[in-house]
């Protein structure tokens, strides 16, 4: 994850200030769940079992603007 933000509007003990976010910066796979069954109630064998069946989000961003007072 990385953050920046930088202060825009500085008076007195008044500042706005922007900043920017990103999560999952590389893109990696960030697993979140796998098939953890071998077989199903009839005993045949499960196609994804050890497989990854989920992942959480892919890179996602956000900007924002704070005002202190």
């Amino acid at each position: 994850d990385l953050r920046l933000a930088r202060p825009i509007v500085s008076s007195g003990s008044r500042k706005i200030s922007l900043s920017a976010e990103v999560f999952n910066l590389f893109n990696w796979d960030n697993i979140s769940s796998f098939g953890g069954r071998r077989s199903d109630a009839a005993g045949r064998p499960l196609t994804n079992y050890l497989q990854t069946t989920g992942a959480f989000a892919a890179r996602q961003a956000q900007a924002g603007i704070r005002a202190e007072f």
